[in-house]
């Protein structure tokens, strides 16, 4: 069986490794690249553990992503650990961090040609590949252990020499029982990387292919959430497929849609307005200020999806935790949505103007907002029928763990035997209230509209969507 070439990244630099996996491919080298190895149904660190254990190389991609990121810490622990060779193409200037740098500090670098980096790495895979094969033959020639391993050291250390001259900046080590480590360091940009390497290759045409083989239901990665990628759907192609709808594949989170404006939901102050009969039935904007504002234009949830920061500026109540029915997943102090998006894939990610109904405070007139990232009305949702893709989902496994409420399991899973799907928001209010919002139900009930939740509820899904511009966005 054929072995891996396990490529090592940040999801951040999701679009470098892609291309580098398209152009070993190209060459007859198998990759596994996350997700797209990942198979469906299985454990994702399972999946990763196994790809690479079942491969002969390891190809990290160095930036300042990768070098926090425990997942690639630990995808080139087990690399260590297992005695896989690892090929370190640093794509930035990044000092390490002390974690890498405890598995990587025997091993020195050098700039490698410009122009020469994809080409680079391709020529150490055939040098490892041959150091491997001389390894089996003189295994299986019979010589005496002590002149097997006088003709090994010997291949390796041609090995180190052709490695050294091919990539002009490449200083290997081999390790005959460790890892063998190779290291180089490109200082182009992205934008260059992407244009030589396409001359070299006489690719110009290959994304203009590709796109036009995307269709409507087919399944991508793009972005992070919780150093996660991102799979999509696509919903809705453009007649030119230029640009596309995508909504997430799984329910990503459980939010509120909006906090309550009171600072504490069902209260203002000590006034608690629980009762069946409460005020805040009748009186609108009462309602909207205990319950949360169903308003789309100004919700908590329009505001994190839109946001590209780290910190997360709310223009009136922020979704902490005290102003959530449960008091439970608070998200004023997380990151917002975009913050796990490379700049490529943020400007890939094109602003679209949305006409919403209005909530009752409103008085049901349309209301305009132009966004990046949104939830779906009503009315979009006919776009899953002529797309014959189904609205149920399920949420992620991350979802699910970040979820204090546990409502998904307790109160969903459980009471309708295993049904593992999920309702998730829309952007859509609901007539006649000034705190309730539509959602997209699980499919165990025969209406899958709900109309019962308040907005101020924070256990139920988050399903983005987003319109991309396909000519910038690289696809896997």
């Amino acid at each position: 069986m054929e072995k891996y070439n396990f490529i090592s990244h940040s999801s951040k630099d999701g679009a470098i490794a892609t291309q580098l996996c398209k152009y070993l491919e190209n060459h007859g080298k198998i990759c596994f690249i996350a997700p797209r190895n990942i198979r469906s149904g299985r454990d994702y660190a399972e999946e990763i553990i196994d790809g690479i254990d079942n491969s002969q190389a390891m190809i990290l991609l160095l930036s300042n992503h990768s070098n926090q990121s425990a997942h690639v810490l630990r995808e080139v622990e087990r690399a260590v650990s297992k005695s896989i060779p690892i090929i370190t193409y640093k794509i930035e200037e990044v000092e390490l961090s002390k974690s890498l740098e405890y598995f990587l500090m025997t091993n020195q670098w050098m700039d490698s040609e410009k122009s020469r980096v994809f080409s680079n790495i391709l020529e150490c895979i055939n040098d490892i590949e041959e150091l491997k094969n001389s390894r089996t033959d003189e295994q299986e020639s019979g010589l005496e252990p002590e002149e097997r391993e006088k003709k090994i050291t010997l291949e390796a250390d041609r090995t180190k020499s052709k490695i050294f001259v091919a990539v002009a900046g490449i200083l290997a080590a081999a390790c005959l029982t460790g890892a063998v480590l190779f290291f180089w360091k490109g200082n182009d940009s992205l934008t260059d990387r992407t244009t030589e390497n396409a001359a070299v290759e006489n690719n110009t045409n290959e994304s203009d292919n590709m796109m036009k083989d995307i269709k409507v239901g087919d399944t991508l990665s793009f972005g992070t959430y919780n150093e996660e990628p991102i799979e999509w759907r696509v919903l809705k192609l453009s007649e030119d497929k230029k640009e596309a709808v995508l909504i997430t594949k799984y329910i990503i989170s459980m939010k509120a849609y909006d906090a309550a404006e009171s600072g504490a939901y069902n209260y203002v102050g000590s006034e608690s307005y629980w009762a069946k009969d409460s005020e805040a039935n009748s009186n609108m904007a009462l309602q909207a200020k205990v319950r949360g504002n169903s308003d789309w234009s100004t919700s908590n949830i329009r505001t994190w999806l839109n946001s590209q920061g780290e910190v997360v500026t709310y223009s009136d109540q922020a979704p902490a935790a005290a102003a959530m029915s449960e008091k439970k997943n608070e998200y004023s102090l997380e990151a917002g949505f975009l913050y796990g998006f490379s700049e490529k894939e943020r400007e890939a990610i094109q602003e679209v103007e949305n006409t919403t109904k209005g909530n009752e405070l409103a008085k049901g007139n349309m209301i305009k907002t132009t966004d990046r990232v949104y939830l779906l009305s009503i009315e979009e949702l006919k776009w899953f029928e002529e797309a014959e893709m189904s609205m149920l989902a399920e949420p992620t496994k991350a979802a699910v763990e970040q979820d204090k409420t546990k409502w998904y399991q307790n109160l969903y899973v459980d009471q309708t035997k295993g049904n593992t799907n999920y309702c998730w928001w829309l952007r859509e209010p609901v007539e006649g209230f000034s705190s309730r919002c539509y959602l997209v139900g699980n499919g165990f009930m025969e209406e899958n509209l709900w109309t019962d939740k308040n907005v101020g509820v924070e256990g139920y899904g988050i399903r983005p969507a987003i319109t991309v511009n396909l000519e910038k966005i690289n696809m896997p």
